[in-house]
């Protein structure tokens, strides 16, 4: 396994993400996808990788619970397109 992928040792899950420069994110992650936990809150310095963690979390629910989700944009006729390719 390359040095760069992390196993989880108590799951078969495997991470294709080089954590060691954030390793701080691992945790919050994990909790994310705790059912038990309802809300994480995130205290860290300014550019210290909130957003991509975030980001990482949402792109995780989307591509393996989507059920909870849901899509929002600003503009109707963006929504009528997506959802219209979507359910024809």
């Amino acid at each position: 396994m390359s040095e760069n992928v992390e196993s989880i040792s108590k799951s078969s899950v495997t991470r294709r993400v080089d954590f060691q420069k954030f390793p701080h994110v691992v945790e919050v992650l994990d909790a994310f996808d705790d059912d038990s936990i309802f809300e994480i809150t995130l205290e860290w310095a300014a550019r210290a990788a909130k957003t991509q963690t975030i980001m990482f979390a949402l792109a995780a629910t989307i591509a393996n619970r989507p059920s909870p989700c849901l899509f929002a944009d600003s503009a109707e006729d963006s929504l009528k397109e997506i959802f219209g390719r979507l359910w024809e």
